[in-house]
């Protein structure tokens, strides 16, 4: 187990690498991919959710993925660099 762990931190970039070993699961939430997943899969969900569950459920899970969405959003937008 701890060699696979090792030999993935071959293949992650240099600055994910480096925190990897201190907080794996803070630096795997850094990832921008991960993020563009966050923001677009609970987006999609957050959508569909009040039409696919009835009631104040799917209100609430709307809502509740609306937030994670937006959050990862904003870190996405905080992590842009701006050339001016």
């Amino acid at each position: 187990m701890i060699s696979q762990a090792n030999n993935l931190l071959h293949h992650l970039p240099h600055h994910l690498a480096h925190h990897w070993k201190e907080a794996p699961m803070k630096s795997l939430l850094a990832a921008k991919p991960v993020l563009w997943f966050l923001f677009l899969f609970n987006l999609v969900v957050a959508a569909v959710a009040p039409f696919v569950v009835d009631g104040t459920q799917g209100v609430m899970t709307g809502v509740g993925m609306g937030v994670v969405s937006v959050g990862a959003g904003v870190s996405l937008l905080k992590g842009r660099k701006i050339d001016l």
